[in-house]
């Protein structure tokens, strides 16, 4: 296995806390998801109604399909109630 190329970067340098992309993208994925305990009742309603309509348990769900019905339910939130759509 070898090392990420930001750690060969690092090499001889004091050490820091390095996060490659994947790890970055773990972490925006995962407060993308968490985030939607904190959506008003009726958004987690509509994307109830999106993954339903998908015909998938949210088990079965890849985390790009429930990433992307996120993301149009904030589309329409923004449509419906004005604002700039924000992550």
């Amino acid at each position: 296995m070898t090392e990420p190329t930001n750690v060969r970067a690092m090499a001889g340098k004091s050490p820091q806390l390095l996060v490659t992309q994947v790890e970055a993208a773990l972490v925006a994925a995962s407060e993308q998801i968490g985030g939607i305990a904190e959506m008003a009742h009726w958004a987690v309603a509509g994307l109830a109604v999106r993954v339903e309509r998908r015909g998938k348990a949210v088990s079965e769900l890849t985390v790009g399909e429930l990433l992307a019905m996120l993301d149009d339910q904030r589309q329409r939130h923004h449509r419906v109630f004005g604002g700039e759509p924000h992550e």
